[in-house]
């Protein structure tokens, strides 16, 4: 195999081609470049035969290693390229795999790394001789041990026997002598910043690399590192009988959580299963580790769950949910309060994840309470199509699917923007033509200093004759609509926004901070500071609230 060598120091170009040759009599170097640009150069004019180029993602221009790897893929496509890189050099790697990179190698380059990853390149290179298990180093090839090691997760007949054997063969290990543990990675895209599938099999392949990375430091547990096959990164653990129960892999995934996190701003969980004997025991583990995974919608994100903590927390957790909301919510909801409706609904969130509830009990308690509403408002003659069995089925579906309370809160926040409109649209269409012309006209001017003489003469309604027919056709006289739309839309303000009072006030068609704070208190029995970091306390992650309780204690 001819491989050529491209970095901008000339210490790490030599260093590499005096060891590479080493390695395997058939590794040849056929040259040393120290910048892309004359990579090409040499490819072209001098016609070298190359087979790999091992280069630098960052070199100086007119040409980096990105570019290198680019041109080479239209020019080249039969070149494989593995790129060397550093840990803070991620997104440099991201986009190196993306243009065609085979693989990359962390500086300084481990030998047994760099001779595992040309044995895997020269396998696809036809030389008569494509044998699966072998890569050129003595060890099967990663999609080979992860077929082997997926199949023993899922209890596989067909595979169970030849991943056993490859454990024992390979660690040394065996039920007498070893105990197993299992943790699983996971990334999850940030409400407003999906992930590509591409780019989450990119997340993966980095976050195994790096645990492979941390894998052999001394005094830690042994293990490998393989991707299931449902999308988690995983790890199995050996643990020495001898060690008793004293070498436990919680401090290497608590020192591999950092490391990733240092270089990738999506949320990461790591989930640890407890211990299992025997292999047959595998998949328990897997079982374990969803179940812990979960529970990051309501223990958060960017951190360590264990699954018997995360079981205990659960069990724990059902007899937490103090008040009872539902009945707070079909008050408002009966009371044609909506903006109070959605702020106690909100606030039932809060409390089950403030209860570290399990997020089944949580979807099933959110559909509960849509049909208490929907069964409010048939009391009242109202039906809405967002409160019928198929559409909840539809929601239950989406939030079971959630792994963050972030997208679960979104999710109910949207069906019940949506249930507002509806009730409102629903219960405006039973009125005359005047009363909806009147309520359309102070939901686009209610921001103003509107009067009940200003909605009469848009109407054409002598104001003594709209005041009478306003207050008996809609069960609650002028100045209080319009003083509650204001409050309802001055609450979402300071639920979803940082806007101080003052200019709330303005925006909710207040003239001075005085008079809003004055209105916003009787109506709502709080100021607007005090609303506001209620509202925060109550929907803040478990853990910073424990942490800000804390701070105000010292």
């Amino acid at each position: 195999m001819n491989i050529l060598i491209v970095d901008d120091e000339k210490l790490i170009r030599q260093g590499l081609s005096h060891m590479i040759p080493l390695m395997n009599e058939n590794y040849r170097i056929v040259g040393q470049c120290g910048s892309g640009e004359e990579a090409l150069e040499r490819i072209a004019v001098e016609g070298l035969r190359v087979d790999t180029v091992i280069t630098d993602v960052r070199m100086p221009p007119p040409m980096d290693g990105l570019e290198l790897i680019t041109e080479l893929a239209i020019r080249y496509p039969h070149v494989r390229s593995i790129v060397i890189s550093g840990y803070n050099e991620f997104d440099y790697v991201r986009s190196a795999l993306r243009s065609g990179a085979v693989d990359y190698l962390l500086k300084p380059i481990d030998k047994k790394e760099l001779q595992t990853v040309l044995g895997r390149i020269e396998l696809t290179i036809p030389s008569g001789d494509s044998r699966e298990p072998d890569d050129g180093s003595g060890q099967v090839s990663l999609a080979y041990r992860d077929n082997l090691l997926n199949g023993l997760f899922k209890a596989d007949p067909g595979i169970y026997r030849d991943a056993v054997a490859y454990l024992q063969s390979r660690y040394g290990i065996s039920e007498s002598t070893h105990r197993f543990m299992t943790a699983g990675i996971v990334i999850d895209q940030l409400p407003d910043e999906p992930l590509t599938p591409s780019d989450k099999a990119l997340f993966q392949y980095f976050i195994r690399k790096t645990a492979e990375e941390l894998l052999p430091l001394s005094g830690s547990v042994e293990g490998s590192v393989f991707q299931g096959s449902d999308g988690l990164t995983l790890i199995v653990f050996f643990i020495d009988r001898a060690s008793g129960f004293e070498l436990q892999p919680q401090a290497q995934l608590t020192m591999l959580l950092s490391q990733i996190k240092r270089h990738v701003r999506y949320p990461i969980t790591v989930a640890l299963s407890s211990y299992v004997e025997l292999f047959r025991q595998f998949p328990s583990m897997i079982d374990q580790l969803h179940i812990a995974l979960k529970s990051r919608l309501v223990r958060g994100t960017d951190q360590l769950i264990e699954f018997d903590a995360a079981r205990q927390t659960n069990e724990a957790g059902f007899e937490e949910v103090g008040r009872d909301w539902m009945e707070s919510v079909t008050r408002h909801l009966q009371a044609g309060e909506l903006e109070k409706m959605k702020s106690s609904f909100l606030e039932l969130l809060a409390d089950l994840r403030r209860g570290q509830l399990p997020p089944d009990y949580i979807v099933d308690m959110i559909d509960r309470m849509f049909i208490r509403m929907e069964s409010a408002l048939d009391q009242l003659g109202i039906t809405v199509d967002s409160l019928n069995y198929e559409e909840r089925r539809k929601l239950g579906h989406t939030l079971e699917q959630c792994p963050l309370w972030e997208q679960m809160e979104r999710s109910v926040r949207e069906r019940l923007d949506v249930l507002t409109e509806q009730i409102r649209a629903t219960t405006l269409r039973q009125k005359p033509d005047y009363i909806k012309e009147a309520v359309a006209f102070i939901e686009t001017r209610y921001r103003d200093d509107i009067k009940l003489h200003d909605v009469a003469k848009h109407v054409h309604l002598f104001p003594s004759y709209f005041s009478q027919q306003f207050k008996l056709l809609m069960g609650i006289n002028f100045i209080d609509y319009l003083t509650e739309r204001r409050m309802e839309e001055a609450m979402k303000l300071l639920r979803e926004t940082d806007e101080p009072a003052y200019l709330i006030c303005e925006r909710v068609g207040y003239a001075t901070s005085a008079h809003f704070i004055k209105v916003f208190k009787k109506w709502i029995g709080s100021t607007p500071a005090e609303y506001r970091n209620k509202w925060q306390t109550e929907t803040a992650d478990p853990r910073e609230a424990r942490s800000q309780m804390q701070k105000k204690a010292k």
